[in-house]
């Protein structure tokens, strides 16, 4: 399952996730304290139609570029609670520890970051 981004201003300028990058990526965004729990809550799941204003995502993205990918390099990740590991992702389903299946990687990060410094806004659908 996955989530699309939307620009609000231009459908064409969009990004697809999965849910397993999708979720870590949440957590960072709430980190930020910009957006409200209910939003937070919604955004991890497909088709809620949540919206992120433009300033909203300016400063999504200024986190991640100031705060976070300074953290991370090439190859390395995030994993669910949020530590960094250089350890690649075996892509197995662990039923036993969901956790060790969601991973937000640098270069997600960077593609994320950069977007939210692009865009005017998104909607997660």
């Amino acid at each position: 399952m996955s989530v699309s981004l939307d620009d609000l201003a231009n459908p064409e300028h969009s990004l697809d996730i999965n849910l397993w990058n999708w979720r870590p990526t949440i957590a960072l965004i709430a980190l930020t304290r910009l957006i409200d729990a209910e939003r937070v809550d919604l955004m991890g799941y497909n088709g809620t139609g949540v919206e992120i204003t433009e300033a909203e995502s300016r400063a999504i993205g200024r986190f991640l570029e100031t705060e976070v990918l300074p953290a991370l390099r090439p190859g390395t990740r995030l994993t669910y609670d949020l530590n960094v590991t250089d350890v690649p992702d075996d892509y197995k389903l662990h039923r036993d520890d969901f956790a060790k299946n969601y991973s937000a990687s640098y270069e997600w990060l960077t593609r994320f970051a950069q977007f939210c410094g692009t865009c005017s806004g998104f909607r997660v659908l």
